[in-house]
Formats: structure tokens, sequence, C-alpha cells
């Protein structure tokens, strides 16, 4: 375990409509192939291999959440929230418990992992503009998954997990990205009712991720204009469903 110096760290993300984040972890233990946060600055390429809770996370939230000005919190952007150690640990429930008691603030989470029902019943105690949940669903395809997110919850699972969110009322999205080896058409077929929005953004640090494909025979998808064909092929199937689509 670690002990953080902050814990909501002001930033940028989907264009300024996100005005924190709130990583309780460091490092993930969903071992994603195309893990970004390696390349992240003060972080290594074994930051997953070991990840640790931020001990004192709770304990810094409570005191930052009355002094920083409110405003959207993304969960998490540099861990998932709900990756293993958070069955032990309990630190985004217990952030969560918090948030919900500000009005002022807002939360956006961001997860692979079906975990997140457990907390269902925090979920629905903010009001139903102060919160939403999305999974990263980068494929469509199973054995794919099982490959690039090994320690993740499977697609179906976490298609249920959308199912059951999207039934109790709280506003749910999905971010395609990376794009993984998939059938586009499937895929918007698969979450287009289930979702208020998608994101969708292509490949990133693709040498990270190029021995591994080559191994899969999926070395394809590193090529620019096979994510972009992709990309446009995700949006436009799920503009033809009624879905809003950024990216």
């Amino acid at each position: 375990m670690i002990y953080a110096k902050s814990i909501l760290t002001r930033t940028t993300l989907s264009g300024g409509d996100v005005s924190y984040s709130f990583n309780p972890y460091r490092g993930c233990g969903h071992r994603c192939v195309y893990c970004y946060v390696p390349h992240l600055p003060g972080f290594d390429d074994n930051v997953n291999e070991n990840p640790q809770p931020k001990i004192n996370a709770i304990a810094l939230l409570r005191r930052e959440i009355r002094l920083k000005i409110p405003g959207m919190v993304f969960i998490s952007s540099a861990t998932d929230p709900y990756q293993p150690l958070e069955k032990k640990y309990l630190l985004t429930r217990k952030a969560l418990e918090l948030f919900s008691m500000f009005p002022q603030w807002r939360v956006t989470i961001l997860t692979k992992s079906a975990l997140v029902l457990r907390d269902l019943d925090l979920i629905k105690k903010f009001r139903p503009q102060n919160i939403e949940v999305g999974f990263t669903i980068a494929t469509d395809r199973e054995d794919v998954r099982q490959v690039m997110e090994p320690h993740a919850s499977s697609i179906p699972a976490r298609i249920k997990a959308l199912r059951v969110l999207k039934a109790n009322g709280i506003r749910t999205y999905v971010s395609v990205a990376p794009i993984l080896p998939l059938n586009p058409e499937r895929l918007a077929e698969m979450i287009s009712e289930l979702v208020d929005l998608v994101f969708i953004d292509t490949m990133h640090y693709p040498s990270s991720v190029a021995s591994t494909l080559v191994k899969m025979g999926w070395e394809y998808i590193l090529s620019d204009s096979w994510q972009e064909e992709m990309a446009v092929r995700i949006r436009e199937a799920l503009e033809k469903r009624g879905v809003k689509v950024k990216g």
C-alpha cells in the first residue's frame, strides 16, 4: 500500500467536461496489454505488475471535497476503480458514499468490471444528473478480450451490467478505446439500446502491443487506415440506431 499526497487531480479530460480525476489505486490488476498508464509521466513499465491501494485516499477525499471547487470527477483515469483490489479495500465504494453526500459534485465512472453493480445501491442515491457509469468495450469478441484484457470482466458480463444500470435509470456510456479486432456492426447492435453516449478512440502507443498482435495474427489493426475505417463504421452503425457518438 502507498500514501498519496493528494487525491483529486485537476484534469482537462473530455474537452473540459471533467474537472478532476480520482484514482484510488496505483496500477491495475486487469493487466490490459494496451494500457497507456505505463507511458504517463511518473509511471513505469512495471506499474501494473503489483498494483497498490492508496491507503489514505478516503481521508484525503474527505478533506479535499470540502476545500476544492466542485466539478465533475472522473473515476478513474489511471487505474480501474473496480479492479480486483477493490473487493478488499472498498476505496471506490467509500468514495461514492462521500460524493453522494455532496450534490454539488458530479461523478463519471469508467470501468471494465461488472463489480460496479455491487455499488448500485449507492449509485442510485445520486441525483440522476450527477452520475453516469461507463464501460470500456473495445471489441465484440471474447477471444480478443481474453488476450488483450486478461483479468477484466467478460464482454457478456459488461453488457449485462449495462442492461442492469439502464433498467435502474442510470445514465450509461461505452468507450470503444482502443479499437481492437471486431465487427463494428455487431458491436453497435450489442450496445446501442443500453447507452446514452459512445466514445471512440484509436490505438495509442502501438509499439507496446505490436508483439502480442503479431503473435495472434492481429497486426493488421495497427494500420492507421484500418483504425480510421473501423472508427467510421462504428460511428455510422451507432448513429443509424440513434446513438450519440463522440471522437
